[in-house]
């Protein structure tokens, strides 16, 4: 079994940070978004919002390649 980056939330739809990679992973998204938002937020707000798209987009292909696949879950134990 491979090792997983990211798991399935408990609640809600979606992943979190399941180790140290995930982690790193996660932090670089958000410090890579402070960076464009710092970058582009007075001059080309068109470009912000491209680099948020795909910046976005690639933390997500990350998580569904190394994660869980995501499923809803409403934090309820299965009997």
């Amino acid at each position: 079994m491979k090792k997983l980056w990211f798991k399935k939330k408990k609640i809600g739809y979606g992943w979190q940070p399941a180790s140290k990679e995930g982690w790193i992973v996660t932090i670089v998204f958000i410090i890579s978004i402070i960076n464009a938002a710092m970058k582009y937020a007075d001059s080309n707000q068109t470009m912000l919002l491209v680099s948020i798209v795909v910046l976005t987009s690639i933390f997500m292909l990350i998580a569904y390649k190394t994660g869980e696949k995501p499923s809803w879950s409403w934090g309820l134990k299965k009997k």
